[in-house]
């Protein structure tokens, strides 16, 4: 936790691969993380059940719902095509 939280100072872009077991906190480390910083983040969950499509339009709706603040008008999904 101390590392990732050392990497939210850096001035410059990094790139970290978090990998481990199914169902072990790795998700929920970084959220953490990043909402003790006060960090804004995006977390979106892509269903292998969905088609490309659904996706999509899921996708697009938690933009809207998340990023509200962040965005100058509403996203829509043909910004994908």
């Amino acid at each position: 936790m101390s590392y990732l939280e050392t990497l939210l100072n850096f001035t410059s872009d990094e790139f970290v691969y978090i990998s481990g077991r199914r169902r072990i906190g790795k998700t929920s480390l970084i959220k953490k993380v990043l909402e003790k910083n006060n960090q804004p983040f995006f977390y979106f969950f892509c269903s292998k059940d969905l088609t490309e499509k659904q996706l999509v339009e899921q996708l697009v709706c938690e933009i809207n719902l998340q990023l509200v603040d962040y965005l100058p008008v509403p996203f829509s999904s043909e910004q994908f095509h």
